[in-house]
This record gives structure tokens, C-alpha cells and sequence, in this order.
């Protein structure tokens, strides 16, 4: 590992452009870069543009007047201070001058044109695929590791930009499947189109290993940086990536839209689940995501939201200017503080290693092979849902890659959650029943392991045996007006979460009279009605292979007319969830799509009943219970300086939509933190040290210790040390 990738924390990345050319003072940024802390510098030149000296052809080039390198002045300078120097290269536009010289490095849409911009439309967009990539750039990025003292460099959108048809690729695509052409739209039911995927993934890293090679042909201590988050997104193997790179860096920059605020925390879990403990860096824009207004501000709460987020999950802060003049100075105070923060902090940051005991899984194989036309409602919700039902419960969960379902990865965990990976080998059941067998504990989802690798759907579950339930019933698509009815103080005591307290404490709580719930005719008084879920698997299962079931489903009956909406006297033939054990440990199974309903409805029942299922799982052990209002996203790290717990106030009054203008502060925050977690050394009359506020109380339990921070106002990390 580079050293200076290794060590670097807090990242600048500056983009120059042709118009800020004598309209910026370079020495005013570099001074800026001192005051805020930053110890890594990320540059851009080569390839569309180059701000350095070039002697290669057609390399579209702008002079400083006053800079004979401009870009190697600020190198220099930065190197001199101990940064780390990473190159940004482009490869996915040529200038009309280039394209008339060389047609051939221009892609090509499926009509055979060349394809001109989209957004600047005097240039083209390149295919880096091609000779583009194999040898113009490989030139460029061989020029900048021979002229320049740096660590890596990485190229913007170097996997191209969509299918190109052009004939290198074409060409390429032929040999590779033995004569088939490159689809015209993508179905993941065809054949072509699955080598076409392959072939286009295997043909990126092709081009990763050759710009690697050159770079460390001109400087052995250069790698290149295949920038690419990691995720369900189908063209870059995730596996393939991970074990590629020696860093990667996560490109959202930004909340916009629906995007959720803990959404760069999943991005920093699915990182850290593909790199385990490489560096991961978490790029944020200063400007507006939405729409790519660049040179407006985020809203300061918005910044110090999505930067804490990204900190408290494990990435290192890397913000990001397009074009180095500065119009709106409003972002750099911001950056500033947090900045310095980071800097204070930077020993519980550094080297950490997660002590979450739940994993959330995702998989690019259950896209690819089954859901690539409805990637959004089959993975992407059920996987939103479980996330924002886990942190809205406060419990701290990583994520796990469904490449990595192996012993070593597993038996990190005491729960893995399945959200609908319907997707899993013949192995992959194999080690996930091995993995309970021996003490684990999963829960699934809908039409989890439905399917092979090859994207087949199964006679049955491949987890059949582990679930205790046959895929051999009716299946359900789209039903509306399906009902669950659960009863207080049934099922496991440990699942006196939501539902499952006492029925006199219910009543109490409730306002409801003593005779409320006395009557023998259950069915008039029935204590909670909840709403069912809209997608189902058809099930058979045996009653007496699980635990007696609180819950208890209600067929759908019709909504309309009026006089027609009330439930028929009927038995239903499934159950919403199922509990068993399984050798020595736990399994939870909702034959409905479960995450997918919780993150189209959030229906706070519906995230009761998932967080009451996985404390089951896990035997209600939690590593810390986190009270107070409010948003709240939970992490637990430990490194060499102790045990550190994260907590970032995501609090606004447009949480789940729209921009942070405010962030809400939480009173009386209370913690319960399980012993064994603590370092050894570490005991209750130890206090900890929390690194934002002074004034906490510990009160020391049989088995926790339980801390009260009386006020969280963004990011707040509690250490016991060491």
C-alpha cells in the first residue's frame, strides 16, 4: 500500500477549467487546503483537457500566462507538505479536432453516427474501449506517472458512457461470443445480452490493467485508481473491483431528489463490505447535486449531514469544485469546521474496524440474473427498506456483498438479513445453512434464493430447509387489502419489542378501560390490525416446525363496493413471517415482500415488525440501545485507542425529502452499552470520552453501561478507551 494513500484523511479535489485560466490564484487555494487540514490533493488534467506540458498529438491543451505548468506548480507545492497527489484524468470527450484526425475514437450509437455530446455538443463522447482508451490515453497517463512525484490516478467515467456501437467494440464483442452483435437494449433473459455484460466488464478491467501497467512502468510507486462505487449497479463486478483496487472512492456527491439522508452511510457499508479495511473515500460536491448546478452551495446543514455521514460509516472526506473559481463562498467555512474537526478526531478514525453484530446483504447477482428491468422495486426497495427500518431502530448493522458468502465473512455476525436475494447458488445455501447450523441467525424475505446463479427459478427454495417453508402455494402479485392480526404477550418473551409487550402495559398505555379486552369473543376485540404485504411467495410450511406465531394473516377481501369491505371467514394459506430455530441458531422468514412495502409506505408497523424479528434473531442482545427522538444513525467502531460510538443527528424537517435547511437538535440521548463490547482494561467506573460534548452521566448496570449526552446536535462520537 502507498504510503501517503494509506495515511491521507481529508481530501481537495479541484477541477480546473479553460475559463478559469488567469481568472484564479492558485496560491490563495493552497493556502486554504494549510487552513482547513487537508492532507490529500486531487487534481485534473489529461485526456479531454491537459493544464500540464504534453508532447503528445492532439492532446487539446491550455497555457497558463503566467504558470509555465500550472498543474505542476500545484503538485509541488503539495508534495513539499506531505500530501497525497492523485491525478484526475478524463476519457470520455474529444475535441472536434481530434474526432477529424481520429473518427475512430469516437463511440457510436446504434444508427452508426458518432456520438456527439450530450451536454456540450461541439465535442464528442469518446469510446475509452477502444484505441481511445488502449492508446492515446494509456500515453497520457504514462506521460503524467513519468513527469509528476504522485500516488495514483484515476479517469473519469473510464468504463465508457453507455453501449457504443462502434467498430473496435463491435469487433471485439464478435470474437468474444463467437460471432453475435452488441444488443440494441439490454434484457437480462437473453443470452447475448448477458455476454454482452460480460464481455463489457471484463473489457474495463482489460483497459484498468493496461493504464496500470504504463503508470507503474514510469513510476513503480503509482497505481492506477479504478474510481467506482460499489453496489447493485450490474457493469462493474463488485468482487472483481474490490480486489483490484488498493482504494477506492465513493462518487454520490450529494443528496438530491428523494435520496434519503443516510444514503453516503450505505454507500460507505457497501465500500467497506467489498475492501474490507483498504481506505475508502467518500466524494461530496459544494455544489447542488440536483441537476448539476455546480456553482451554487448546499444548504450548511445539508454539507454537515452527508459529510458526518459519511465520516461516522468509515469513508475519509474528499469535497470536490468544479472549476476553481470560487462565485459563492458559503461552502468553505463549512468545510473548514468539520475539516478541522476530522483532523482533531483523526486518531479514532483511522484503522478502525466495525463491531456491528447484524449485516444487511445486497447482490449485483440477483440484478443481473433476475431483476435488471425492475431492479428498482426487486432490489433496490427491499434493500432501502430493511436499511431504514434497522436505522430508524437504532440497530448498528454493516452490510455484506453476496460475493462473499463464506465462513470467514459470515461468522462476523451474529444476523445476516436476506432483502429479497433471490439469487444464491447451490454453495451459497450450503454455507448459510452451515452458518446458522452453527449458531447464525437469517432472515429473509419474499423470493430469497428463488432462483440459481443462472437466473432459473427453483422448484422450490434453495433455503427450503433452512426456512422451513416449501415455495409449492399460490403466489400473490399486487393484492390490496390484506391484513395481519397480532396478539399481545404471544411468541418468544425476547420479542417484547413493539407488539409484543405485556397486554396490561398495552392497555395502560393505550387509555384503554379495564374491561377493554376481557371479551371471549376474540374477533371483536382484536389488539393490533396491521396491513399485509402486496407481493407474496406461495408457501406450504408444517405449524410444528416453528415457534407459535404472534401473527396471524388476514386474506384480502374486496376495498370497493363499501357494503363488500369487511373479512371473510377465511384461513389463510401462508403467514407473513415464520419463526424457527435451526440447529443452534434462529431463522425469521416473511414470505411477502416485507422491505419493499416498509420503504414505499413507511408504515411504522411494518418497521415494528422487522425490528422485533431481528432482536429475536440475535435473542435480544443488542450491542447498544440508543433512546431519544428523532433520526439517529448508530455506528460502532474499534480500533487501538478503544471502543467508538458514532451518532449523527439526521434530523430535519424534510428528512426523507428535500434539502437539510435545518438540522434539529436531540435532548437527553440515552445509550446502553453491553460490557463485553468494552475494551479489555475498561470497566463501568470508567468514564468516556466524548469528543464534541463535556457534560455526559454513566450509570453502571449488571451487564451495560448506560451514558445520557443531554444535548446531539450533528456528530457525536462517545470513546471508552483503551
Amino acid at each position: 500500500m502507498n504510503e501517503h494513500l494509506e495515511r491521507a484523511m481529508r481530501y481537495a479535489q479541484l477541477t480546473i477549467c479553460e475559463g478559469d485560466i488567469g481568472k484564479f490564484d492558485p496560491d490563495r487555494w493552497l493556502k486554504y487546503l494549510d487552513d482547513i487540514k487537508c492532507d490529500g490533493l486531487v487534481l485534473g488534467t489529461g485526456g479531454y483537457m491537459a493544464f500540464h506540458d504534453t508532447e503528445i498529438p492532439y492532446h487539446y491543451t491550455v497555457k497558463h500566462p503566467q504558470y509555465d505548468d500550472l498543474f505542476g506548480y500545484m503538485v509541488d507545492a503539495c508534495r513539499k507538505k506531505n500530501y497525497a497527489i492523485i491525478c484526475r484524468t478524463d476519457s470520455h470527450a474529444i475535441h472536434a479536432d481530434a474526432f477529424s484526425a481520429h473518427p475512430e475514437w469516437a463511440a457510436v450509437t446504434v444508427d452508426g453516427s458518432p456520438r456527439v455530446h450530450w451536454s456540450h455538443p461541439e465535442v464528442y463522447v469518446s469510446c475509452p474501449l477502444g484505441d481511445y482508451g488502449f492508446d492515446f490515453m494509456n500515453r497520457v497517463h504514462g506521460e503524467l506517472a513519468a513527469k509528476y512525484d504522485m500516488d495514483a490516478i484515476f479517469c473519469n467515467r473510464w468504463p465508457g458512457s453507455g453501449i457504443c456501437y462502434c467498430e473496435s467494440c463491435k469487433k471485439s464483442f464478435r470474437v468474444y461470443s463467437s460471432g453475435r452483435e452488441i444488443p440494441k437494449i439490454l434484457n437480462p433473459s437473453d443470452e447475448t445480452t448477458r455476454l454482452y455484460m460480460k464481455w463489457h466488464e471484463e473489457r474495463a478491467f482489460e483497459l484498468c490493467r493496461t493504464w496500470d501497467l504504463e503508470i507503474q512502468r514510469n513510476n513503480p510507486d503509482m497505481r492506477f485508481v479504478p474510481n467506482s462505487s460499489v453496489g447493485t449497479e450490474p457493469f462493474i463486478d463488485n468482487k472483481v473491483l474490490g480486489d483490484y483496487a488498493a482504494v477506492l472512492y465513493a462518487d454520490y456527491q450529494g443528496r438530491a431528489g428523494s435520496m434519503t439522508p443516510w444514503f453516503n452511510g450505505r454507500t460507505a457499508k457497501q465500500l467497506h463490505a467489498v475492501l474490507g479495511d483498504k481506505p475508502v473515500g467518500g466524494i461530496f460536491s459544494t455544489g447542488t447535486t440536483e441537476c448539476r448546478w455546480k456553482d451554487s452551495v448546499q444548504e450548511k446543514a445539508e454539507l454537515e449531514m452527508w459529510i458526518s455521514e459519511a465520516v461516522a460509516n468509515g469513508l475519509r472526506p474528499w469535497f470536490t469544485k468544479f472549476s476553481v473559481q470560487v462565485f459563492d463562498e458559503r461552502w468553505m467555512p463549512v468545510v473548514k469546521n468539520l475539516y478541522r474537526k476530522y483532523y482533531d478526531w483523526e486518531k479514532y478514525l483511522r484503522h478502525t474496524k466495525s463491531r456491528a453484530e447484524v449485516a444487511l446483504m445486497f447482490s449485483q447477482q440477483t440484478v443481473k440474473k433476475y431483476a435488471l428491468s425492475e431492479q428498482e422495486r426487486l432490489v433496490e426497495k427491499p434493500i432501502n427498506g430493511w436499511y431504514h427500518a434497522l436505522l430508524e431502530s437504532r440497530i448498528p448493522f454493516d452490510m455484506i456483498d453476496s460475493h462473499y458468502i463464506d465462513a470467514e465473512h459470515l461468522n462476523a455476525y451474529r444476523a445476516i438479513i436476506l432483502p429479497n436475494i433471490a439469487v444464491l447458488s447451490d454453495a451459497d445455501c450450503a454455507a448459510l445453512k452451515r452458518y446458522v447450523a452453527n449458531g447464525g441467525a437469517v432472515l429473509a424475505d419474499y423470493e430469497t434464493s428463488l432462483y440459481n446463479e443462472n437466473g432459473e427459478r427453483r422448484t422450490d427454495f434453495g433455503l427450503a430447509e433452512l426456512f422451513g417453508v416449501h415455495a409449492t402455494g399460490r403466489d400473490t402479485r399486487n393484492q390490496l387489502n390484506a391484513y395481519i392480526t397480532v396478539k399481545p404477550g404471544m411468541g418468544d418473551p425476547l420479542m417484547r419489542e413493539g407488539f409484543f409487550e405485556p397486554a396490561e402495559k398495552a392497555r395502560i398505555e393505550n387509555g384503554l378501560p379495564e374491561e377493554s379486552c376481557d371479551r371471549e369473543d376474540a374477533s371483536w376485540c382484536e389488539d393490533r390490525r396491521l396491513c399485509g404485504t402486496e407481493y407474496r411467495t406461495g408457501i406450504t410450511w408444517d405449524p410444528a416446525d416453528f415457534e407459535e406465531s404472534p401473527y396471524f394473516a388476514v386474506p384480502a377481501f374486496p376495498d370497493l363496493p363499501m357494503e363488500e369491505v369487511y373479512p371473510r371467514d377465511e384461513v389463510a394459506d401462508y403467514e407473513e413471517v415464520l419463526f424457527r430455530s435451526y440447529g443452534k441458531g434462529r431463522v425469521a422468514y416473511f414470505c411477502g415482500d416485507i422491505g419493499r412495502c416498509y420503504w414505499d409506505y413507511l408504515l411504522v408497523d411494518h418497521r415494528r415488525m422487522m425490528a422485533d424479528a431481528v432482536r429475536w434473531t440475535i435473542a435480544g442482545e443488542d450491542t447498544v440501545r440508543v433512546s431519544c427522538p428523532g433520526l439517529v444513525d448508530v455506528t460502532l467502531w474499534q480500533n487501538e485507542e478503544g471502543l467508538m460510538i458514532h451518532l449523527v443527528n439526521l434530523t430535519t424537517i424534510h428528512a426523507m425529502r428535500g434539502p437539510a435547511e435545518e438540522i434539529l437538535p436531540l435532548a437527553n440521548v440515552t445509550m446502553e452499552i453491553r460490557k463485553d463490547l468494552l475494551p479489555s482494561g475498561t470497566n463501568g467506573g470508567v468514564k468516556p470520552r466524548v469528543l464534541e460534548n463535556s457534560a455526559v452521566t454513566v450509570e453502571e448496570k449488571e451487564t451495560c453501561i448506560k451514558v445520557t449526552l443531554p444535548t446531539l446536535k450533528l456528530h457525536e462520537v462517545i470513546v471508552f478507551e483503551q
